[in-house]
């Protein structure tokens, strides 16, 4: 990931900080950065919404977590943390599947620290190979952010050792000084290959990799070099337990980010499965 300012930012724990400063305003902690520019990842589904969908069958499904982010430069290993680092907004998603024939319509809303976001996509359901189902889908997430941010006057920004020094930031020198406002979408096009074992009818384990690419773009008040991009690799896995007697599911896994940075958000969902053939019988 990177900030708005021209230079990358590795690891998400630097951007973080980052986002800290941006949210609490701490200006004497930390000098003025530019516009905040990120092209997040799309919303997680719900461990439930990942089980194969019936022709005819409607899934409602929905999910809360907490993130488990490495501690670098720490003897403390894993922090747990009931938020995503990533995000630094609780993690929740809501998801809507409908089932026609080999075909998956998809919605997915989550939300995340800039704003809620939005997904559509459809799955398509390969043959089957004994208790494996295996599904493809293609998924298009976006959201909108608007904010301002100041260039300071004569270019100069405070530092830690309280004193000033000319900043060789390029959103500064592009521009005079003042507030500037901005606004953009995050586009975010994914493709996702799911497995699910069903040992039994109760209970089903599903795995999936998930591809995507997450650009910056479609606003005003950027220059072209604050337009940021970022592709992520992120890998689900869970078990899926069947209430009987009800049209309830129960859920609970992992997404883990393999790429650009490692987090694992953990998931308990909850769905909620109405198959229409059925009523109509």
């Amino acid at each position: 990931m990177a900030l708005g300012s021209g230079e990358r930012v590795g690891p998400n724990w630097v951007l973080v900080s980052g986002l800290i400063c941006a949210l609490t305003g701490v200006v004497a902690a930390c000098a003025p950065s530019g516009p905040l520019v990120i092209p997040f990842q799309p919303p997680r589904e719900p461990i439930t919404g990942l089980d194969v969908v019936q022709a005819g069958e409607t899934e409602f499904s929905g999910n809360v977590g907490a993130a488990v982010t490495p501690n670098i430069g720490s003897d403390q290993g894993w922090t747990v943390e009931p938020w995503d680092p990533s995000l630094l907004a609780p993690p929740w998603s809501l998801g809507l599947n409908h089932g026609l024939e080999r075909l998956e319509l998809r919605v997915l809303v989550g939300q995340h620290f800039l704003a809620r976001q939005g997904s559509v996509g459809v799955g398509y359901r390969l043959p089957s190979a004994g208790k494996w189902d295996f599904i493809a889908d293609a998924a298009l997430a976006a959201s909108r952010y608007q904010s301002r941010f100041e260039v300071p006057r004569d270019d100069y920004v405070d530092t830690a050792g309280g004193y000033v020094e000319p900043s060789d930031n390029p959103s500064f020198t592009a521009r005079d000084p003042g507030w500037y406002a901005y606004a953009y979408w995050i586009m975010a096009p994914s493709l996702r290959a799911r497995a699910v074992w069903r040992p039994n009818p109760q209970l089903s384990v599903p795995l999936a990799v998930r591809v995507a690419h997450s650009r910056t773009g479609f606003g005003y008040g950027l220059l072209d070099f604050e337009q940021e991009q970022e592709n992520y690799v992120e890998l689900s896995a869970g078990a899926i337990w069947s209430l009987s007697e009800t049209c309830l599911s129960v859920g609970a896994g992992v997404h883990a980010t393999v790429h650009p940075y490692p987090t694992v958000l953990t998931n308990v969902s909850l769905s909620c499965d109405v198959d229409w053939k059925a009523l109509r019988r």
